[in-house]
């Protein structure tokens, strides 16, 4: 009896003992468990902080290259080497009757056809240099920016000077004529007759233009008076793609009866297709299909302010339309358009019209007052 009471009472310590090892165990186990965890919650948070610092940076990386990109085509860079230069796309719209004082963003100054520059990152305040920035001020004279002030990481001004002659001819008069540059050359040449085109002065030259020679913007010589009808259903189905002259047959126009041959005189400013080719051509208005809008009132009077430029060798446009002096502009900036009493086209065989005198009426400031730019 002694000795199986001995051997159970060690057995029930024993087995006491174990209990109280594996409960102990079990304790540690759960503080461990417990530790890991708290542990694991932290390294949790730590991996919550990094990942916000980390998307942080990366959105605030993505706003830099944005600036970068939005700067870089107004900074003069180192260019990479282009001999050939691609003809450009179409350009935006620049910005319209800059304010004096105001900041001048630079997405709307980008210019799409000079891409490869290299960008030079510049501290706020201090001034860069730009490829050549023009605009018309409130009087009519031509304004010219090579340089602005960094105002903010995204953001420049341009500092504006009126221009003197000598700029104004080497802004405006790269070569002699289109077909003689080169395809970047005419690319700023188009682009700086785009930046002016919608001043108030140039509207009044183009729209007295446009009433003396009954234009329209797809107006043809005409109108078509005396054709078949086939011809005048194809007359009102004409479309800013393409010239008239390049979607209706050759018996749709009337013939000059001083040169014995057919006049394609059409749009705005009568442009005739002869003297619209080379333009098509070096200026870019050859896009192909419906939608490319070649011949819209924009191109159109780009074209004009060009004609108006080439005249004379210049004065009308250097003189007159750069210096807001209308009465030389249409003195020697005229010459390409027969109505025009200081043209030598007609040769005193049509009758002509004072467009100086012309321009001054109620009828055109009504017109300049109400057209939209284009």
């Amino acid at each position: 009896m002694n000795a199986k009471f001995s051997i159970t009472s060690v057995l029930v310590i024993a087995v006491s003992i174990n209990s109280v090892s594996a409960e102990n165990t079990m304790l540690n186990i759960g503080e461990r468990t417990k530790e890991y965890a708290d542990v694991l919650n932290e390294a949790e948070k730590s991996m919550i902080v990094y990942d916000s610092t980390i998307s942080s940076i990366l959105s605030e990386q993505k706003k830099q290259n944005s600036s970068k990109e939005n700067l870089k085509d107004l900074v003069d860079g180192i260019k990479l080497p282009n001999n050939n230069p691609k003809k450009p796309k179409e350009p935006k719209a620049t910005v319209d009757k800059p304010k004096e004082s105001a900041s001048v963003n630079t997405d709307k100054l980008k210019n799409e056809g000079k891409s490869k520059s290299t960008f030079f990152p510049v501290a706020v305040g201090k001034t860069i240099s730009v490829k050549i920035q023009v605009r018309l001020n409130k009087n009519g004279r031509l304004e010219i920016a090579t340089s602005a002030k960094q105002v903010s990481a995204n953001e420049i001004r341009l500092n504006w000077r009126v221009a003197k002659d000598s700029e104004i001819r080497k802004v405006f008069f790269i070569g002699k004529n289109i077909k003689q540059l080169t395809p970047q050359q005419n690319w700023d040449l188009k682009e700086r007759l785009g930046a002016i085109v919608n001043s108030p002065s140039i509207k009044k030259f183009i729209l007295t233009i446009r009433s003396a020679e009954h234009g329209g913007g797809l107006v043809i010589v005409g109108k078509g008076q005396g054709k078949r009808d086939t011809i005048k259903k194809r007359i009102k189905k004409l479309n800013y793609d393409y010239h008239p002259a390049e979607q209706l047959p050759s018996e749709a126009f009337p013939k000059n009866p001083r040169y014995g041959q057919i006049t394609t005189a059409s749009g705005e400013l009568q442009i005739l297709f002869s003297t619209w080719k080379p333009y098509k051509q070096h200026f870019g208005f050859n896009k192909k299909g419906k939608g490319s809008n070649n011949f819209s009132i924009r191109n159109q009077r780009i074209v004009g302010l060009d004609l108006a430029r080439t005249s004379h060798g210049g004065k009308g446009f250097v003189d007159g339309l750069m210096k807001g002096n209308m009465s030389i502009a249409f003195k020697y900036g005229t010459q390409p358009w027969e109505s025009s009493k200081d043209s030598k086209l007609g040769k005193g065989k049509i009758k002509t019209i004072d467009y100086n005198a012309l321009s001054k009426t109620a009828k055109i400031a009504a017109q300049v007052a109400n057209d939209k730019n284009v």
